[in-house]
C-alpha cells in the first residue's frame, strides 16, 4: 500500500473543493459558460469527469478510504428528516436577510436557477450522481482522513469539513453559505454517528436536493 505524504494529502484535501463546482465557479467568473447543457446546466459529462479523475487518484493514493460500513436502519430514518434541517435554515436566513435589507418579508421564495430541474430522468440521474460524489469526497475522504489520520477530534473535523463544503458553493452567493455550512454539519454528524457509514449522509443529502430541486425549484 502506498502511504501518502502530508503534502499529497494537502493536495488531495485542497482538490476536495469539489472539482465540478470549482469549474462551474470559474466559468461564471470568467464568463466562459459556452457549453451549457439543457436548461442552462453544465453537461452531465463535464460535471462527472472531474469526480471520476479524483476517485481514481484516491484509489491510488488513499485506497483505505474505499470501505463500506453498514449503518443501523434508524440512522436512515433520521437522515430522512435531517435533510430538511438545512432547508428550514435557508428559509429562515432568507426571510431575515430580506427583512433587514428591504424592510419587508419576502412574498415568495425560490431555488437558484441552477437548481431548477425538469422532470426528465437525466436530471434525476445527474442529481443522484453528484450527491454520491460530494458525500464520498467530503465525508468518506475529507472527514475520514482528518479524523483518523490527523487526529483532529470530532468537533474540529466536523467544523473544518463543513466549512469546506460550504465554500465550494460560493457560486450560489454569500447568502447561501450559512445554509450550506449547516448542511455540512448535518451530513458530517450523521456520518460520524452512524459509524462512518456513507449511506445515511447520502440519504440526508439526497432528501435536501430532491426537495429543493423538485419542490421549491421545480420547473413546470
Amino acid at each position: 500500500m502506498i502511504t501518502p505524504t502530508l503534502y499529497l494529502d494537502l493536495l488531495l484535501l485542497g482538490f476536495c473543493s469539489n472539482p465540478s463546482n470549482l469549474f462551474y465557479t470559474l466559468n461564471i467568473i470568467f464568463g466562459r459558460f459556452a457549453n451549457k447543457g439543457e436548461n442552462g446546466h453544465q453537461p452531465f459529462f463535464s460535471l462527472l469527469v472531474p469526480f471520476i479523475i479524483f476517485a481514481i487518484t484516491l484509489l491510488i493514493l488513499r485506497p483505505e478510504v474505499y470501505f463500506l460500513n453498514i449503518s443501523d436502519w434508524n440512522y436512515l430514518v433520521i437522515a430522512l428528516f435531517l435533510g430538511l434541517v438545512p432547508i428550514a435554515a435557508d428559509i429562515v436566513i432568507g426571510i431575515a436577510y430580506t427583512y433587514f435589507k428591504y424592510g419587508a418579508l419576502p412574498r415568495s421564495m425560490s431555488a437558484p436557477s441552477s437548481w431548477q430541474l425538469s422532470s426528465k430522468w437525466t436530471h434525476l440521474l445527474w442529481l443522484c450522481a453528484l450527491v454520491v460524489a460530494e458525500e464520498f469526497i467530503f465525508r468518506q475522504f475529507f472527514f475520514y482522513v482528518l479524523y483518523t489520520t490527523y487526529d483532529l477530534g470530532f468537533l474540529s473535523t466536523l467544523l473544518i469539513s463543513s466549512l469546506a463544503y460550504a465554500l465550494i458553493h460560493f457560486h450560489f452567493g454569500l447568502i447561501a453559505l450559512p445554509g450550506k455550512f449547516i448542511a455540512g454539519l448535518c451530513f458530517g454528524w450523521i456520518y460520524f454517528a452512524s459509524g462512518m457509514a456513507l449511506l445515511p449522509a447520502v440519504v440526508a443529502h439526497l432528501v435536501l436536493n430532491l426537495v429543493v430541486s423538485y419542490g421549491i425549484g421545480r420547473k413546470h
